[in-house]
C-alpha cells in the first residue's frame, strides 16, 4: 500500500452537484486547492481521459462567483486570494466552531463513506469501535487509478442521477434547471489559460542581472533582459511576483507592473533535467541530494583540518606576541 490518499472537492450549494475536485496523497495545501478549483471551472470530456466508459455528461462548470471554504490551512494562504482576487472570486470563510454553517461537503463525505466506500477492501474508519481488529494496509488490494476511474464513474453516473434521502432533487436535475435559469459564465481557451496560470503558487523573488532564482534553478529570457534594461529596477521593485505551476517547473510568470500583464520565463537549464518536473519531486530530489553529498563527506577529517588551521593560526599568534614583547 502506498498511502492514504486526500480528497479535495467543491459542491455547487444549489444542486448538490460536484463541480470538481482534486485527489492526491500529499497532504492538503493550496495546490491541492487550486488544482480542485482548476478541475472545477473546466468543462469534462465524457470520459475525461480515463479508461471507464461513463453513462452520463458531467455539465458542470463555470466561472465561479463565490467560494466558501473552511477553516482548513489550504484555505488560508495568502496565494489563494491573491489567485481568487486577480480572478475576480469573492472568497466566503466559514465562521471558526459553527459546523452548521457548512454541511454541504461534511454531509458529501460521510455519502462517500456511506454508499461509495463502504465495501472496499482496505478502507479505514472514522471510528474505531468500527473498525475493531481490521488492518486496513492487510486489504488494501485497489490501484489508486483504478479508484479515481470509479470514483468519477460514481460521481457521474450514481451521485449525480440519484435522488437524495428525502427525494425533493436529483442533483444533475437542479443543475439542470440552475443552468437554464441563471448559467454560469463560461470560459474561452485564452481565459482558461489565464486562469490555471494565476492559480499557480506565488512567490516573490528577486529580478537580478541574471534572471530569477526558485528552488536552485535559474529562470532568463531575451524577453527578461529586454525588459531590464528598459526598465532599471530599485531594490523595492525588483522583488517581483511570480506564480509556479506545482505541477511544471520548465518554466515560470512573472508579473511585471509596467504592463500589468504576466511574462512567461523559461528555465534555462539545457540538460533536460526540468522536463516534466514538478515542484514535490524537485523538492525530493535536491533533500536526497543533500543526504548523499552528507554521506560522502569525511566529517573526521574536516574536524581534524579545522583543529589544525586553528592551533597554527594560534601559533602564528604566539610567535607575533614574543616577537612584539622582545622589541
Amino acid at each position: 500500500p502506498i498511502g492514504r490518499p486526500y480528497l479535495t472537492l467543491l459542491i455547487d450549494v444549489f444542486s448538490g452537484c460536484v463541480l470538481g475536485y482534486h485527489l492526491s496523497y500529499k497532504a492538503p495545501s493550496y495546490i491541492s486547492a487550486a488544482k480542485a478549483i482548476t478541475h472545477a471551472i473546466k468543462p469534462k470530456s465524457l470520459n475525461n481521459g480515463l479508461d471507464v466508459e461513463l453513462q452520463n455528461d458531467w455539465p458542470c462548470h463555470g466561472k465561479i462567483e463565490t467560494l466558501v471554504v473552511d477553516n482548513g490551512a489550504e484555505f488560508w494562504s495568502e496565494s489563494l486570494e491573491h489567485a481568487c482576487r486577480e480572478a475576480g472570486i469573492n472568497i466566503q470563510y466559514n465562521p471558526v466552531r459553527k459546523p452548521w454553517l457548512k454541511p454541504f461537503v461534511e454531509r458529501f463525505f460521510g455519502t462517500i463513506n456511506q454508499l461509495f466506500l463502504k465495501d472496499f477492501p482496505g478502507k479505514t474508519f472514522s471510528n474505531i469501535l468500527e473498525k475493531e481488529e481490521y488492518k486496513p494496509e492487510k486489504y488494501a488490494v485497489m490501484r489508486f487509478s483504478t479508484f479515481v476511474e470509479e470514483f468519477q464513474r460514481w460521481i457521474v453516473d450514481v451521485y449525480h442521477q440519484e435522488s437524495n434521502a428525502r427525494e425533493t432533487r436529483i442533483p444533475i436535475k437542479r443543475w439542470q434547471q440552475g443552468h437554464e435559469a441563471l448559467p454560469p459564465l463560461d470560459m474561452n481557451e485564452a481565459e482558461e489559460l489565464r486562469f490555471k496560470m494565476i492559480m499557480g503558487v506565488k512567490f516573490k523573488r528577486t529580478l537580478t542581472r541574471n534572471g530569477f532564482k526558485l528552488e536552485d534553478l535559474m529562470y532568463d529570457s531575451t524577453a527578461l533582459a529586454d525588459y531590464r534594461k528598459r526598465y532599471p529596477q530599485s531594490k523595492a521593485s525588483s522583488k517581483k511576483v511570480i506564480k509556479v505551476d506545482p505541477d511544471d517547473l520548465s518554466s515560470i510568470n512573472v508579473y511585471l507592473e509596467e504592463f500589468e500583464r504576466y511574462l512567461k520565463v523559461p528555465c534555462t537549464d539545457t540538460t533536460g533535467y526540468v522536463r516534466n518536473l514538478g515542484l514535490y519531486k524537485h523538492r525530493v530530489i535536491k533533500k536526497f541530494r543533500r543526504e548523499q553529498t552528507r554521506e560522502q563527506r569525511n566529517d573526521l577529517g574536516l574536524a581534524k583540518a579545522r583543529m589544525a588551521i586553528d592551533e597554527r593560526v594560534q601559533q602564528e599568534q604566539e610567535v607575533f606576541n614574543t616577537t612584539k614583547s622582545k622589541r
